[in-house]
C-alpha cells in the first residue's frame, strides 16, 4: 500500500516539474514574439490637397506594418492651411503635411512647428532636389520642406472647337496678340467663352510680371498687365469677369476654347474630357521664365519616434521609381533631376510639353507675408475685373512684394 502511494506521489510531482519546465521553455522562447505581435504600430497623421497623392501615402502604410497611415484630403491648399494654422493653434496637428509654394512656408517657420530638414536630409538626397524648386521652401538659411514635384502656367485648348472656329492649332498662341485673336474667333457666335483662368490669379500674375527673369518689376510691366487684363474682359470680351471657380468645369463641357491653368490640370482634364474632344496644351504666351507652383512636403514636430516615422515616409515618395510614379498620377514636373538620354528627353517633352519649362524657372524664396500679398492681389484682380481704378503701385506692391516710391 505505501509502495502505491509513493508510486502516486513521485509521478505526480514528475508532471508538476514537466508542466514547470514546459512552461518556463514556452514561456522563454513565445513569450517575446507574443510580446512584439501585440505592439502597436506608430500612426501618423498625413494632410494633401493632392488628391492623387494620398494612393501612395497608403500604400506605404500597407507595406511597413510598423507604421499607420491616415490620410485626410483637402479640396485646396486654401483649405489645407487654414485648417492647419487652427490646428495648431490647439496644439492638435498631423504628423505630415502637403505645402505650397505660393504661401505659408514662411509663416510656419517662423511658428516653430516644422522640423527643420536641413540636417536630417541625405547629402545624396539634397543633391538629386532641382534647386530652382528647392529654394522655395528654404527660409533663413534652413530647410522647412522637401519638393516632390512642381507646375508651371500653360494654355490648355480645345483642338476641336480652334478648327471650327477657324484656328488652325495651339501654334497661333506664341503671343497674347495671337492668343487674344484666337479668342475672339472662339467667342464671335457668344455661344463659347474664348479664354477661362483658373483660380490661382495671383500665381498667373506673378509670372505675367516677371515673364522675363526680371528681379524688379517696372511701372510700365505693370501697367502692360492691367492693360492686357483689362482688354481680354472688356475690348475682347473673351474671358467672363470673376468666373474663376467654374474655368474647368466651362473647359471640360466645351463652353470654353482656351484654358489658362496649372500644367498639373493635365491629368484631372484627361479624365473627365474622357475623349469627347480633342485637346492639348502649349506654353503660356511671351513667357521666358516661370515662377513655378512647387508641391512638397513638411514635418510637424511632434515625438521622437514619429519624427523619425515621417522622415522615412517623406523620404519614400523621393525615390527616383516612385517620383515617376507619382509625376504620372500627378501630372507635375519630379522635383528631383533625373539623367536622361537625348532620345528619352525628346519623347518626355512630346508626351508633355510642360517637361521642357525645367530649365526656364524663376528662382524664388519664401516671406513671411507672402499670403498677406495673396489676399491682396484677390482683391486688386477683382477690382480690375469689376473695372475699377487700379493703381501700379498697387499691382508692384502686392504682387511683386516691393515698395515703391
Amino acid at each position: 500500500m505505501e509502495s502505491k502511494r509513493m508510486i502516486a506521489f513521485l509521478s505526480i510531482l514528475l508532471l508538476v516539474v514537466v508542466g514547470a519546465g514546459a512552461y518556463k521553455i514556452w514561456h522563454s522562447t513565445a513569450g517575446p514574439l507574443a510580446k512584439r505581435e501585440t505592439v502597436q504600430p506608430v500612426t501618423l497623421e498625413v494632410w494633401v490637397y493632392t488628391k492623387a497623392l494620398a494612393p501612395f501615402l497608403e500604400e506605404y502604410g500597407r507595406s511597413h506594418e510598423s507604421v499607420e497611415v491616415e490620410v485626410r484630403t483637402f479640396r485646396s491648399y486654401e483649405q489645407l492651411f487654414d485648417e492647419l494654422t487652427a490646428a495648431i493653434s490647439v496644439h492638435h496637428m498631423p504628423q505630415v503635411v502637403e505645402v505650397s509654394s505660393l504661401y505659408g512656408i514662411a509663416q510656419l517657420a517662423e511658428s516653430g512647428v516644422l522640423l527643420p530638414l536641413q540636417d536630417l536630409l541625405s547629402d545624396e538626397l539634397r543633391e538629386s532636389l532641382h534647386p530652382d524648386l528647392a529654394a522655395y521652401f528654404q527660409y533663413e538659411a534652413q530647410v522647412w520642406a522637401v519638393p516632390y514635384g512642381a507646375s508651371v502656367p500653360v494654355v490648355f485648348y480645345n483642338k476641336d472647337l480652334l478648327k471650327y472656329s477657324g484656328v488652325n492649332d495651339g501654334a497661333q498662341l506664341n503671343t497674347w496678340d495671337e492668343l487674344r485673336m484666337a479668342g475672339r474667333q472662339l467667342a464671335a457666335d457668344k455661344e463659347y467663352w474664348g479664354l477661362v483662368v483658373e483660380p490661382e490669379v495671383p500665381w498667373l500674375l506673378q509670372n505675367l510680371l516677371f515673364s522675363h527673369g526680371e528681379d524688379k518689376v517696372s511701372k510700365s510691366k505693370a501697367a502692360e498687365v492691367i492693360g492686357l487684363w483689362k482688354r481680354m474682359i472688356e475690348t475682347d470680351r473673351i474671358m467672363p469677369p470673376l468666373q474663376q471657380p467654374l474655368a474647368a468645369s466651362d473647359f471640360i463641357t466645351g463652353r470654353a476654347g482656351l484654358y489658362l491653368a496649372s500644367s498639373d490640370k493635365r491629368a484631372m482634364l484627361e479624365k473627365y474630357i474622357g475623349g469627347k474632344f480633342a485637346f492639348a496644351m502649349t506654353e503660356m504666351p511671351e513667357t521666358e521664365k516661370y515662377i513655378p507652383k512647387v508641391n512638397g512636403l513638411a514635418v510637424l514636430h511632434s515625438s521622437e519616434e514619429k519624427d523619425g516615422n515621417a522622415l522615412e515616409l517623406v523620404a519614400s515618395l523621393l525615390e527616383e521609381n516612385m517620383q515617376a510614379r507619382i509625376a504620372e498620377a500627378t501630372s507635375q514636373m519630379p522635383a528631383r533631376t533625373q539623367p536622361m538620354s537625348d532620345d528619352e528627353e525628346d519623347g518626355k517633352r512630346q508626351t508633355d510639353p510642360a517637361l521642357s519649362l525645367d530649365k526656364r524657372l524663376n528662382r524664388r524664396y519664401p516671406d513671411v507675408k507672402d499670403k498677406e500679398r495673396w489676399k491682396e492681389t484677390e482683391a486688386l484682380i477683382e477690382a480690375i475685373e469689376l473695372s475699377r481704378e487700379v493703381s501700379v503701385y498697387d499691382v508692384i506692391r502686392s504682387v511683386a512684394g516691393e515698395e515703391m516710391d
